[in-house]
């Protein structure tokens, strides 16, 4: 016997993976100081973490000298594809904020 209902059970999923979504994008504009010898522009940036991290398990080779970061790579690979879309339609209402920071001149 099935205490939770199929749609309670889709609620609570939804409810658990929406915190997830368009963190690269919020990753990438709050932490850029730790990108920015990574990525030369901060404009888009979650869009490119997540392509990164999609890429990853194509550009590593299972059993290498990287199999730890192959397999890491392979786990966060289907959050990166959801979260892609939606750190793309964050990214496209913070471009104003990212233009705005990318035109300060940097400090040291």
């Amino acid at each position: 016997m099935c205490l939770l209902s199929p749609e309670f059970k889709m609620a609570l999923g939804c409810l658990l993976v929406a915190p997830l979504m368009g963190c690269a994008s919020l990753l990438g504009n709050l932490s850029y100081s730790e990108f920015e010898r990574d990525i030369e522009s901060r404009v888009y940036i979650g869009t490119k973490i997540d392509g990164t991290f999609l890429a990853s398990p194509f550009l590593l080779e299972p059993g290498g000298e990287g199999h730890q970061s192959y397999a890491l790579s392979l786990l966060i690979w289907p959050f990166a594809l959801v979260d892609l879309p939606l750190s793309f339609v964050l990214d496209t209402v913070l471009l104003p904020y990212t233009l705005n920071a990318e035109s300060k001149p940097k400090t040291k």
